[in-house]
């Protein structure tokens, strides 16, 4: 997939998923926006739609601890 970042926003695009359950196949290519801060050592990301087209990329990135290497 691909990426973009502007401000505290990045726009998070796949080109296919596999396998494909949780992922509606209309949502390829289609870029869904989060919402990201730094709390201390820890990234956090928040889906901005409420209904996302990719349940399984919300469900780890919103879920997983983000840290810093």
């Amino acid at each position: 997939g691909r990426f973009r970042v502007g401000g505290d926003r990045v726009w998070l695009e796949t080109e296919r998923v596999v396998p494909p359950e949780g992922h509606e196949t209309d949502c390829d290519e289609a870029p869904e926006p989060y919402d990201w801060s730094i709390e201390g050592d820890m990234l956090r990301l928040r889906l901005v739609p409420e209904e996302p087209c990719n349940q399984n990329r919300r469900a780890v990135l919103q879920t997983a601890a983000w840290t810093r290497a």
